[in-house]
């Protein structure tokens, strides 16, 4: 057999049994909490996933939802892998994250339309906000019960000698007591050394994932939402 073809073969290969391994551990940890989930399912109403409001299967739409944003960010579809495994995380996850709420900081919105509409067919909840100061007052309101927040790095008309706007709403975040919610980052195509430097700085100050990847996104996001399910039924 040809060189390059047993290494394409191998590539992929590879790539499947990371996927299976993904959703392999993502299900043994539901497997291991099904009765408490079992209930909160139960009470949030699993009937309602794979279905969007306007009573079409979702599943089709999220998946044209996150291609529209690949070709939107990085000016490409997502590879056959890919696919996958973004179908993988509708199928075997929405029930689980189903009514989670995430805060979404950004002064440009419009940018990622298509992000919102894909996490809308996976029925999480995403209120918008514009600023740092509006981010902190709608944290600092308990009865919000955000499980998630989602910041972009910069904003316009920030000071570049400043930490950037996104360090500056996670900063606020971290020093105050009453908070403990998981940050991650989402912005326009970096190079990079750029990307791994805002990568080091989250994490340095307590931060997640640092990403302009639709793909990565959508991981970091669900996987977030699902360890606040688990972490909740452990408490009860």
């Amino acid at each position: 057999m040809d060189q390059s073809l047993t290494v394409m073969l191998l590539d992929k290969l590879l790539n499947l049994l990371a996927n299976l391994l993904f959703v392999a551990v993502v299900l043994l940890g539901a497997y291991i909490m099904r009765r408490p989930l079992r209930k909160l399912l139960d009470a949030l109403g699993v009937k309602k996933v794979g279905v969007s409001p306007g009573g079409e299967i979702s599943l089709e739409c999220f998946e044209n939802r996150m291609a529209d944003a690949y070709k939107k960010r990085l000016h490409k579809l997502p590879s056959e892998n890919e696919r996958r495994r973004i179908r993988n995380i509708h199928q075997c996850l929405a029930p689980v994250v189903l009514g989670r709420k995430v805060l979404w900081v950004d002064d440009y919105h419009a940018g990622n339309k298509d992000e919102h509409l894909a996490f809308a067919e996976m029925s999480i909840e995403v209120q918008d906000c514009r600023t740092t100061d509006e981010a902190i007052q709608l944290l600092d309101v308990a009865a919000r019960g955000f499980d998630l927040v989602i910041s972009d790095w910069s904003r316009e008309g920030e000071i570049v000698t400043q930490p950037s706007a996104g360090l500056e709403l996670l900063k606020r975040i971290r020093d105050d007591k009453k908070l403990s919610i998981p940050v991650i980052f989402y912005h326009g195509s970096v190079p990079q050394d750029e990307l791994e430097t805002r990568r080091r700085l989250s994490l340095e100050m307590g931060g997640g994932g640092t990403t302009d990847n639709p793909g990565k996104l959508l991981d970091w996001t669900v996987g977030e939402l699902v360890r606040t399910v688990l972490n909740e039924e452990e408490t009860y």
